[in-house]
C-alpha cells in the first residue's frame, strides 16, 4: 500500500476501495475541548446588521463566549432513560462506583486515565441506565455529542468493544453543541486576532466537513448544516444490509471542530458577504465554500428543508434501522434505479439474503448507463448468476410520497410488479436553491464555477462537490478532491497575498461500484479493470 500510494491513481483507488468494503468514519479527529459557540436565534430585525468596519463584518459569526453548565431545568434527556443528563454524568464519572478508569496499553501505546467501551456498556446495563447493550451504545454516542468523553485517537464513535476513551474535565456538563436553539454556549479553545478572515462553509458532507477540519486553525470557520453529523454516504448500501455498521459510519460535526463553530440550520439566502438562515439569523463572512451537495431519495440522503427528515444522529440511526428491518423481513423487494446506488443496494440485498426475490428496474437500456458499456455488462452478469430479475427501459409509476411499503406497482409499459418492499434509488437534485446571484446557477440547478472552483462574479465564494457544474461524476471522491484543492487555494490566499493559484485539474476518472461482499466493478482511465465477480 505504501509503495503504490506513490502513484496517485492507484493510491486513491485503494482508499476508495477500503471505504466501500470496510465502512469506517472519515478520518476526522474526534472530540477535544469542544469549541463551538452556539448562539440562540435572534429575531430577523436584530440579526440584520449593517455592514461596517472589521468588527461589524465579523460580528455575525459565532464568537468566543464563557461556558455555562446546564441547569437542571435545561438538562435534556435521552429516549428510554428517565434521569437527567447531569445526574447521569455524575454517576458515570464517580470515582468509586462509576465506570472503571485506569492506565491501559493498546498496540504498544499507553493511555492514562481512560476507560474501555465494553466495560462502560456493561456498567450502563448493570446500573439500569440502559435496558440493552445496543441502547447503551446509542446512549454513549449521545453523551459524546455533549462532550462527556472522546476516543483516545479522536476518530472513533462510542462502541461496545475494547476501545479506550478519555473523560473530559469535571467542568461538566455543557450544552449540546449540536443544537443551535439552546442558549448555553460552549467555550472556544483557539482565539483569533481581528485580522483573521471569517470562512462560512455551507454543508457538512464529504467536501464541507473536510474543508472545515483542515481550515479551522487558519480561518474563523463556521460550518452550517441541516444535520448535526457527518455521514459516509458511499457506505450506506452496506449499512442498510447490516445496520450494525452504522456506528462506524457517522461522527458528530462538533467532534472534529476543536477550533471552529457549528450551527445546525438551513441557509435560505446567500448574499455577497452574508448568509441568512431559516431561523432568521444572519452570518457574515469574508470567504464562503458552498458544499451543500445534493438531495436524493431517502433513505440514502436526507432532504434539505423537509422537517420530517432525520437531522440528528439518533433520528437518522432510527430511520436506517427501520429500513434495514423492513428489508430483512421482506420476502420480495423491488429496487428502482440502475445507476451505481441502485446496483449497490440490490447487490448488498442479494448477497445478504440470497433467497429473497429481487427485481431491479432501470429506465435505461443498461445498468450503470453513465459508465463504459463493459461496466453495465459485468454488473448484469453478476445479477443474472444470482437469479435477480433485471428489467430495462421501464419506469415505475408511483405516488411522489411513497418510498417503502407492501404494494403493487405498474410500469409505463403496462407491466404489473408485486413486492413487499419498494426502494427508490433515483432522483439526485443539487442543493443550490439558496444561491440567487444572476446567472449563477445553470438549468440543471448546478452552481457555475470557473477553473478555480469560484463563482465567476464572486471570486471569494467557492463551490465543491455535487452542487457545482464541473463535468465530473458526482461522487464522494470528486467532492473530496475538489475540497482539497479549495483548501490549498484558501491557504495560499491567506499565507501568500496576491499570488495566483493554479487551476483545478481533476484526476483521471476512477470509480468502484461494489457488488456485494468483495466483488465489484472498478473503472480507471475509462477502462473496466479486472475485479472478481
Amino acid at each position: 500500500v505504501i509503495i503504490f500510494s506513490w502513484f496517485p491513481a492507484f493510491g486513491d483507488f485503494l482508499i476508495f476501495f477500503q471505504r466501500l468494503f470496510w465502512p469506517a468514519p472519515h478520518s476526522i479527529p474526534s472530540m477535544e475541548a469542544t469549541t463551538v459557540t452556539v448562539i440562540p436565534a435572534e429575531p430577523p430585525a436584530a440579526t440584520m446588521q449593517p455592514s461596517g468596519g472589521a468588527a461589524e463584518s465579523r460580528g455575525g459569526l459565532a464568537s468566543p463566549c464563557p461556558s455555562s453548565p446546564l441547569s437542571p431545568a435545561a438538562s435534556p434527556t435521552f429516549p428510554g432513560y428517565s434521569g437527567d443528563l447531569e445526574t447521569l454524568v455524575r454517576l458515570f464519572k464517580d470515582l468509586d462506583t462509576g465506570v472503571p478508569v485506569s492506565t491501559r496499553t493498546c498496540l504498544l501505546r499507553t493511555y492514562r486515565d481512560c476507560f474501555v467501551g465494553d466495560q462502560a456498556v456493561s456498567w450502563m446495563v448493570r446500573h439500569g441506565v440502559a435496558t440493552s447493550r445496543e441502547q447503551a451504545v446509542d446512549l454513549g454516542n449521545w453523551l459524546m455529542t455533549f462532550g462527556v468523553f472522546y476516543h483516545v485517537t479522536r476518530d472513533q464513535p462510542f462502541k461496545d468493544a475494547s476501545c479506550c476513551y478519555y473523560m473530559f474535565d469535571p467542568e461538566w456538563p455543557r450544552a449540546p453543541t449540536s443544537d443551535p436553539y439552546l442558549s448555553q454556549p460552549v467555550t472556544v479553545k483557539k482565539s483569533f486576532d481581528e485580522a483573521t478572515p471569517n470562512l462560512l462553509i455551507i454543508g457538512g458532507g464529504m467536501g464541507g466537513a473536510l474543508a472545515a477540519k483542515l481550515l479551522q486553525d487558519l480561518y474563523r470557520v463556521t460550518l452550517v448544516d441541516t444535520k448535526d453529523y457527518f455521514e459516509n454516504t458511499p457506505a450506506l448500501p452496506k449499512v442498510l444490509a447490516n445496520h450494525a455498521l452504522y456506528v462506524n459510519n457517522v461522527v458528530p460535526h462538533v467532534s472534529y471542530l476543536p477550533s471552529g463553530s457549528f450551527v445546525r440550520d438551513t441557509v435560505v439566502a446567500l448574499a455577497d458577504h452574508s448568509a441568512t438562515l431559516s431561523s432568521g439569523r444572519v452570518l457574515r463572512f469574508d470567504y464562503c465554500i458552498i458544499a451543500s451537495g445534493s438531495s436524493y431519495t431517502p433513505p440514502i440522503k436526507v432532504r434539505v428543508g423537509d422537517s420530517s427528515q432525520p437531522f440528528t444522529i439518533q433520528d437518522r440511526q432510527t430511520m436506517l434501522r427501520e429500513v434495514s428491518a423492513d428489508i430483512q423481513k421482506s420476502d420480495s423487494v423491488i429496487v428502482i434505479g440502475g445507476g451505481p446506488v441502485g446496483v449497490e443496494i440490490a447487490s448488498e440485498i442479494v448477497s445478504q439474503w440470497p433467497r429473497k426475490r429481487l427485481t431491479l428496474v432501470s429506465s435505461a437500456n443498461t445498468l450503470l448507463e453513465r459508465l463504459p458499456p463493459a461496466a453495465g455488462e459485468k454488473a448484469l452478469r453478476w445479477f443474472q448468476k444470482r437469479g435477480v430479475e433485471v428489467r430495462f427501459g421501464e419506469k415505475v409509476q408511483f405516488p411522489e410520497d411513497d418510498n417503502t411499503g407492501s404494494l403493487t406497482v405498474r410500469t409505463d409499459l403496462g407491466h404489473e410488479l408485486k413486492a413487499d418492499l419498494l426502494l427508490r434509488m433515483v432522483g439526485i437534485t443539487p442543493n443550490s436553491q439558496f444561491v440567487k446571484f444572476p446567472d449563477a446557477v445553470n438549468p440543471q440547478g448546478q452552481v457555475r464555477v470557473n477553473e478555480h472552483l469560484q463563482l465567476p462574479s464572486h471570486p471569494h465564494i467557492f463551490a465543491v462537490g455535487d452542487v457545482n457544474d464541473r463535468p465530473e461524476e458526482k461522487m464522494a471522491l470528486a467532492a473530496e478532491l475538489q475540497s482539497h484543492y479549495v483548501v490549498q487555494v484558501l491557504t495560499q490566499l491567506w499565507t501568500q497575498p496576491g499570488s495566483v493559484p493554479h487551476p483545478y485539474i481533476p484526476k483521471p476518472f476512477q470509480m468502484l461500484v461494489n457488488l456485494g461482499g468483495r466483488a465489484g466493478v472498478y473503472i480507471s482511465f475509462g477502462r473496466v479493470m479486472p475485479v472478481p465477480e
